[in-house]
């Protein structure tokens, strides 16, 4: 069936219709034909009588500028053919784009004047050449941050890919508009393998729609060489990997509530792998990791971050670790450095990295019995505290728990002796 295109809208339509199926208006009232010429700048479709180009806002028909203009045998007095988007020229009227680059004739042309235009039609060319300039643009600026910190590689790859998604679907529908289809046909991605398959193939078709030739300049020289120190920076952060952290070959990973992280007391100098408790060459940290010893650790907290929040100890300090028996990202430990009698502790959320810290040691946490969901503290060398050991429940970050149960006494036997205060705890499981 013969078909043409509406003059409102654009789409396909029957060519016996007398109103577009699509916009609805008749087609009886078609406005009279406006004559049109190419842009000889930007090489956009423009009303042959305007003085400035709306679209790169440069001089074309002031007699007062030296702009070279379309010669009158090529200009259009009939009713044109729809060519509302990023086709640049027809086929038969291609132009070299001496002012523009091809960075900004293919990229940011099509996110500034055609960000959320779902009218007329692009060519093939110009069509994926935005698709690559994009994908490219996407992935150099995600990857780079990501080599610095993951999560914010992934936000900003999930906000610019967000933002991006409007006038990847505009193009799309553009590009079928140019091989003659319904812009709906877009839809046809949702059938599952087959769509997507066919809608690319749509998307490969040649069309009428032709593209400017851009020429390239200074402008994307500069471009493609910040693209390329970024992924040059994103290659050599990948292999070189940011700061090392090392965990020590006798320290036991303690697995947290739900086998979701595993955690373990490491530091950031290989030195200290062989030297635990005296003279540390870098800072003793807690990390935590999907699996013992793997490659992608992150810290939990460190001891630089006790000492700002305690200027009493240095940042000097070794830890030890009890995971939650509560709560996968709530982990308790304690913390001592060279000359003090006895550790402190406190606890830290793994997600936020806010932590409280209190006095006394902690000797271990109580997975059942009467005291389930508890932990056992030894308050041993607190002023005007009796030696003994209470029983606590376990409370999120920020929030304080009164002992449940204290028994006074000298136990200052069994504090680093982990052997006495696991005797301790299984018989605290067992009442």
């Amino acid at each position: 069936m013969e078909r043409k295109e509406c003059p409102f809208c654009g789409e396909m339509i029957a060519a016996s219709a007398k109103k577009c199926k699509f916009c609805g208006e008749w087609l009886d009232k078609v406005p009279a034909a406006v004559p049109k010429t190419t842009c000889p700048i930007c090489a956009e479709e423009i009303d042959a009588n305007v003085e400035i180009c709306p679209f790169c806002h440069e001089a074309v028909n002031n007699p007062s500028k030296s702009v070279p203009t379309q010669p009158a045998h090529i200009v259009q007095t009939s009713a044109p053919k729809p060519i509302a988007a990023h086709s640049f020229a027809t086929p038969n009227n291609v132009q070299v784009n001496t002012q523009n680059g091809v960075f900004k004739t293919y990229l940011w042309d099509v996110l500034i004047h055609h960000y959320a235009d779902f009218k007329g039609t692009i060519s093939r060319k110009a069509y994926w050449m935005f698709v690559l300039f994009e994908q490219i643009s996407l992935f150099a600026v995600a990857s780079t941050i990501a080599c610095f910190n993951g999560i914010a590689g992934l936000i900003i790859y999930f906000v610019l890919g967000l933002a991006l998604c409007l006038p990847s679907l505009s193009a799309a529908v553009r590009r079928l508009h140019d091989i003659g289809k319904s812009g709906w046909m877009i839809f046809i991605s949702m059938i599952p393998l087959v769509g997507p398959i066919y809608l690319l193939i749509l998307l490969c078709k040649k069309g009428q729609a032709g593209a400017v030739q851009a020429k390239w300049c200074l402008a994307d020289t500069l471009y493609v060489s910040i693209l390329g120190l970024l992924a040059t920076v994103g290659i050599i952060l990948s292999i070189v990997g940011g700061e090392k952290y090392y965990v020590y070959e006798d320290s036991e990973w303690e697995m947290n509530l739900d086998a979701s992280r595993f955690f373990a007391v490491a530091s950031t100098d290989k030195r200290d792998l062989d030297n635990e408790f005296i003279d540390h060459f870098g800072t003793q940290i807690i990390v935590s990791a999907e699996e013992p010893f793997a490659d992608d650790m992150e810290i939990v907290i460190s001891a630089e971050d006790i000492a700002a929040e305690d200027p009493s100890v240095g940042s000097d300090l070794n830890f030890e670790i009890f995971p939650s028996t509560i709560d996968p990202d709530l982990l308790y430990f304690n913390y001592w450095q060279d000359g003090m009698e006895f550790p402190l502790c406190g606890k830290v959320d793994c997600k936020t990295k806010i932590f409280n810290l209190f006095n006394g040691s902690i000797i271990g946490m109580i997975s059942e019995g009467r005291y389930e969901d508890c932990f056992v503290r030894v308050d041993i060398g607190i002023p005007g505290v009796k030696d003994g050991f209470k029983i606590f429940r376990q409370s999120p970050v920020n929030q304080s728990a009164n002992p449940v149960y204290s028994i006074p006494g000298s136990f200052s036997s069994f504090i680093f002796d982990k052997t006495q205060s696991e005797e301790i705890i299984n018989t605290i499981e067992k009442w």
